[in-house]
């Protein structure tokens, strides 16, 4: 082990040979603490500094090992042999002996405890100490009676006790819990360790309490709904939180705060809402529990108020068994499920009246299903449909191209429909994904600024994106303008070439379509389900560069001239002008 004190004399001779920066990194963090740190510190510096590391590593370790004092065997003393957790006494106190590798031959290495857990440690003369002549009483051992007694005379503190269950007999005493005749707890032990052995009779076998008819069902006051809101769901989803320990959750911690922070950007969540400000606390507090300790366990200081507010709401019986069959429909080997789920369907107490007509189509698939008639749960397409609307679940499937699609369930399929706003909002619209958008204008009109300015944007989102600057390549020039307009996020990244792979992105800019040489097709078999925005240059008249294919295999094509961008085609209702 290298300390400080050991290597503050050669540090000297190689911290001028090392950057700056780390010499100041491994001060402030450290890293001069232990050769493993240092270890740990290689790969901070250049292969020079490495090796002149390493070389004044095995210096300071052969100096240390050649100093270090050889072991010995430990010596006895007045004919006494000593082993390591002895209690021994040296100048009449107590001391245990924690190693014989003393810093002198003879030497022991002895310990004792102070206060507050410091411990003093000592190196001293093995003939100094002897065994210590004090023997320490064997701890009195309770004797376990368990046993029932009925209460006789009723101690003054528990009036109300009446029958006692009996765990240790101490001293005369009697030690344990006293009931009341329903079997509730009326004195704790130590209360009832007062109690005289005179004022109980033993009882043969243990009482048996009066049964305690159950409470009826408190029924629920509060609102049935088909699915409860984001808000409400987000917060009993951070209730559950209450409790637990932050290293056993911090992964759920994340996803909720990730989860929360989507919806919100999505508008999913509006400030408008009457919970606006509660999320904006559970943010926050989520925020804090990433930064906190794994050991310190979560407490939500108003969890009752939270609690009272998820319990304002409850979803439908006949809601939640919907939920459920939508789960298995369609699914093999899902048998017992089935059954279980058929159980639900005829014990149900749903009062609210909906769903009805579809819990009849619901029993009816499921009997098929378990009589064997069908190899999976079915339901029409139509009724599928009805049950997803009604039941606030969307199909998350996509459609598929080429097959044929029922009207009702095509205007029950759910599209992925960007939250734009602002400027973006004012040029675009409203975009659903996946989009495609071209960008053209004159050089040095703002056309590569706008791309940027919406890559941005659209990572601001949550959106992964991918920025091609194919035109521009790694440049000053590009560095300046991402400069001008703070364009910088973690979701965004640049290249200068078309990559190969880009399916792990969820937008693509292309810069310049022209400069890769690209043509209606090529682009086309780029298309892998993401979407796409193509940057174009014009030719002199103001019109971009290429057939006329590229405009009309996009949803938007927008015109920069003088650092202002309007549409000049578009699906999605953006119709203003806008400043770049």
């Amino acid at each position: 082990m290298i300390t400080i004190s050991n290597i503050n004399s050669k540090w000297a001779e190689i911290k001028g040979r090392l950057n700056p920066e780390t010499v100041k990194m491994a001060s402030d963090n450290g890293f001069l603490e232990s050769a493993e740190n240092w270890e740990d510190l290689k790969e901070f510096f250049d292969d020079e500094a490495k090796d002149l590391l390493n070389r004044f590593i095995d210096r300071v370790n052969k100096e240390l090992n050649a100093n270090k004092p050889k072991e010995t065997k430990p010596q006895a003393s007045k004919n006494t042999t000593f082993k390591v957790g002895d209690v021994v006494m040296y100048r009449g106190e107590e001391w245990t002996i924690e190693s014989f590798n003393g810093l002198y031959e003879g030497e022991v290495v002895i310990t004792k405890s102070i206060s507050n857990g410091i411990r003093q440690t000592m190196n001293v003369s093995m003939n100094d100490i002897e065994k210590t002549k004090k023997a320490k009483a064997p701890k009195a051992k309770s004797r376990y009676v368990k046993k029932w007694f009925e209460i006789l005379s009723t101690p003054p503190q528990s009036p109300e006790s009446k029958f006692f269950h009996c765990t240790k007999f101490e001293g005369g005493l009697l030690k344990g819990k006293a009931y009341d005749e329903n079997g509730k707890i009326t004195v704790e032990e130590t209360a009832v360790a007062e109690t005289k052995i005179e004022l109980l009779r033993e009882l043969e076998a243990k009482p048996m309490f009066n049964k305690k008819s159950k409470a009826a069902k408190k029924e629920f006051e509060g609102e049935y709904v088909e699915t409860l809101s984001p808000e409400i769901s987000f917060i009993k989803r951070y209730c559950n939180l209450q409790g637990k320990r932050v290293s056993e959750v911090r992964e759920r911690v994340r996803l909720l705060l990730a989860s929360l922070q989507k919806a919100i950007v999505e508008k999913k969540i509006r400030k408008t809402s009457n919970y606006a400000d509660t999320i904006m606390r559970i943010q926050s507090n989520l925020i804090k529990l990433l930064a906190t300790p794994g050991t310190t366990e979560i407490n939500i200081v108003n969890i009752d108020d939270l609690k009272a507010t998820c319990g304002e709401f409850a979803v439908m019986p006949n809601a939640r068994i919907v939920k459920a069959y939508l789960s298995i429909q369609g699914k093999e080997n899902v048998k017992e499920r089935a059954k279980a789920l058929m159980k639900r369907v005829e014990t149900s107490k749903d009062t609210t009246g909906r769903f009805n007509s579809e819990m009849a189509d619901i029993k009816r698939s499921l009997e098929r299903y378990i009589d064997g008639e069908t190899d999976t749960p079915e339901l029409s397409q139509q009724t599928l449909a009805g049950l997803r609307g009604l039941a606030g679940v969307s199909d998350k499937k996509k459609v598929a191209s080429g097959n044929a699609l029922g009207s009702v369930e095509f205007l029950a399929t759910n599209f992925k429909i960007l939250p734009f706003s602002g400027k973006w909002k004012q040029l675009i619209g409203s975009p659903s994904e996946p989009f495609k958008i071209m960008i053209y204008g004159k050089a040095g009109n703002g056309k590569s600024s706008c791309a940027l300015q919406l890559a941005q944007y659209l990572a601001t989102l949550g959106k992964r994106v991918l920025y091609v600057s194919d035109e521009e390549k790694f440049s000053y020039t590009l560095q300046e303008k991402m400069k001008r307009f703070n364009i910088a996020h973690r979701n965004l990244f640049v290249i200068d070439k078309m990559s190969n792979d880009t399916t792990s992105y969820d937008v693509i800019f292309i810069d310049s379509v022209n400069s890769i040489g690209y043509e209606p097709e090529d682009l086309r078999k780029l298309d892998k389900g993401q979407s796409w925005v193509y940057v174009f240059q014009t030719t002199k008249e103001g019109n971009f560069r290429g057939s006329q294919e590229f405009e009309h295999d996009v949803d938007v094509s927008i015109e920069v001239e003088k650092f202002k961008a309007h549409s000049i085609k578009n699906r999605f209702g953006g119709k203003e002008e806008i400043n770049v």
